[in-house]
């Protein structure tokens, strides 16, 4: 199908809108690698059974899972940016905690903690008798290893430690303390981040590189292999079509005979494709990024469960504010005041509930004060004339906002926005559909971050302000510094900076959340970024899978582990 053109989204930006999306998919014409894509992910349905020469796939031990961007990043649990990477690190290894139902930590490889020096050292008590997936017993000195490699390393999720973390060591085999910066009575929540890699494997892998004695810390060696800890071992990576796991036999908490042996994660990048996919029963759970209608069509399938969960998460619209003329603080105003949010929320997302300010409502310490971004001509215009660029200036610059190939949201958002642009400013903005690994390359740099990147989300990785404030703002974590796209905004503030530091260390919860407030607002006056809304996490699962259950933190939910099969086979 043809991407759709401007002319015909003028025509859906009413109430057709939501059923024109279920048809949009995205960058065919375009992108002939997406064509590749798609039909090595459909030809993979077709022979799923052949990697092992199997007659044909056991339904019953089978999950399979959509997703729809390319799994083509490195497995290294250190550089982990986003949720396809995420479930794959949450089953391949094990971490020291994990959440329950009510996002309240409980014990995995820690089986308990304390706190020492009034909060600033953690000291837990490590699972006896775990084998990793080459034999080797997990103890204090795996999670050293991992802790520092992690914060050396600096990239992926590393922001969240950076000024927190001080050291750590094995005080014996079972017994790990990690000393922090400062006194901290919500670090434990952040400990669902430190995955166990079995150092064992990975230092007789190190190879030369830029940390000393470590060299580059085995990046080259996990960038390819799994050194897991968890109950999923891999058996074949085919980038940018499937990535397969195997159960390892000898995980500790054991295995019943209804949870799933093989776990196999899809690449499809087209919704309609997934939408067939479920509907013939070929899969058991559909990505979490499809269209509106494509889970409204799902949902009536009897055979299909809809899951729609609240989750601590920001969608936006992402800006480079380095680059003219978005580093304009008056015409990031213009911008975000010229689109009409209603129209993204519920015909675009189609499940949205609207954000003010960067924080999730979810979080206490939101800003009350702070009303969602709104359309609004008056001030668009007038902001514009104060801007230091008129239309012909922007019109003689590669004026572009990119969406990742397939996305019919990112494409649909983008169409929002130039068409407003060109109404109300006279500016033409380009649109093009990049391959997700491209993208954050591009954006992993201020120069060549594309001036608007639309249809982005920042989930919290654990229950806490510092994903949707330090992480985001802070210059420690622009995303040249972390390659995460939560920090690909490139924009920082003299007064935000020593306000966050600060905010993260100060003991009274209420003048914390008094800081968080303050910060806040810093943000939503600058425009860094088109606050769009918060969208709950959705999925379309098998009627025969059970054990499902949202955690709170991004990827908890697709560890498979946790889930079982009811009846023979999939509904």
């Amino acid at each position: 199908m043809n991407r759709k053109s401007r002319r015909n989204f003028l025509k859906y930006t009413g109430v057709g809108m939501t059923a024109a999306i279920a048809g949009c998919t995205g960058g065919e014409e375009d992108d002939p690698e997406s064509d590749d894509d798609a039909a090595n992910g459909d030809d993979t349905s077709d022979d799923s059974s052949a990697d092992d020469g199997d007659d044909a796939p056991d339904e019953e031990n089978e999950f399979v899972f959509l997703a729809s961007n390319a799994m083509d990043s490195p497995l290294d649990p250190a550089l982990h940016n986003g949720s396809t990477e995420m479930m794959a690190f949450f089953n391949f290894y094990d971490t020291l905690i994990w959440f329950d139902e009510n996002n309240e930590p409980i014990e995995q490889l820690a089986t308990d903690w304390e706190v020492e020096d009034g909060g600033q050292t953690w000291v837990f008590d490590i699972r006896e008798g775990v084998q990793t997936h080459d034999g080797n017993e997990v103890t204090a000195h795996d999670f050293v290893y991992s802790l520092e490699r992690y914060v050396e390393i600096g990239l992926g999720l590393s922001g969240h430690f950076q000024g927190v973390y001080k050291n750590s060591e094995a005080r014996d085999d079972y017994t790990l303390a990690i000393e922090l910066e400062n006194p901290s009575g919500e670090f434990i929540n952040w400990c669902v981040l430190v995955h166990a890699v079995d150092s064992t494997v990975v230092r007789e892998n190190e190879e030369d590189g830029e940390f000393g004695e470590r060299g580059d810390w085995g990046q080259a060696y996990l960038a390819e292999n799994v050194a897991g800890t968890g109950p999923y071992k891999l058996r074949e990576w085919r980038r940018e079509e499937e990535l397969i796991y195997e159960k390892h036999d000898d995980y500790w908490g054991g295995w019943e005979s209804n949870q799933f042996d093989v776990v196999r994660q899809r690449v499809i990048l087209e919704d309609s494709t997934q939408q067939l996919t479920m509907q013939q029963s070929d899969a058991d759970m559909s990505s979490d990024l499809l269209a509106p209608d494509i889970y409204t069509a799902l949902d009536e399938e009897d055979h299909i469960d809809f899951i729609s969960e609240p989750v601590i998460r920001l969608n936006y619209h992402n800006i480079n504010t380095t680059r003219p003329p978005t580093d304009d603080r008056q015409f990031r105003k213009a911008m975000i005041h010229s689109i009409d949010y209603d129209i993204n929320r519920e015909n675009i997302y189609g499940f949205m509930e609207p954000i003010a300010g960067c924080l999730p409502d979810q979080l206490p310490g939101s800003n009350d004060d702070l009303d969602p971004y709104a359309k609004d001509e008056e001030v668009a215009l007038e902001a514009f004339e104060q801007s230091e660029y008129t239309a012909d200036d922007v019109n003689n610059m590669d004026f572009a906002c990119h969406v990742f190939a397939g996305s019919a949201v990112g494409m649909d958002s983008a169409l929002l926005i130039q068409t407003a642009f060109d109404d109300l400013f006279g500016i033409d903005l380009s649109i093009r559909e990049t391959e997700l690994s491209e993208l954050v390359a591009l954006m992993s740099d201020p120069d060549t971050n594309p001036h608007i990147t639309a249809g982005l989300a920042n989930t919290a990785d654990f229950p806490n302000h510092d994903q949707f404030l330090h992480f985001m703002w802070h210059p420690d974590n622009t995303m040249d510094n972390t390659g995460h796209p939560a920090g690909g905004s490139y924009w920082t503030d003299e007064e935000l900076t020593p306000l966050l530091e600060d905010a993260r260390l100060e003991s009274d919860r209420e003048r914390r959340l008094e800081m968080y407030a303050q910060a806040e607002e810093i943000v939503y006056n600058n425009y860094p970024m088109f606050f769009v809304g918060s969208n709950p996490v959705n999925y379309a699962l098998n009627a025969n899978v059970d054990g499902f259950s949202y955690r709170g933190a991004q990827g908890t939910e697709r560890r498979v582990y946790e889930m079982y099969r009811t009846g023979g086979g999939r509904a």
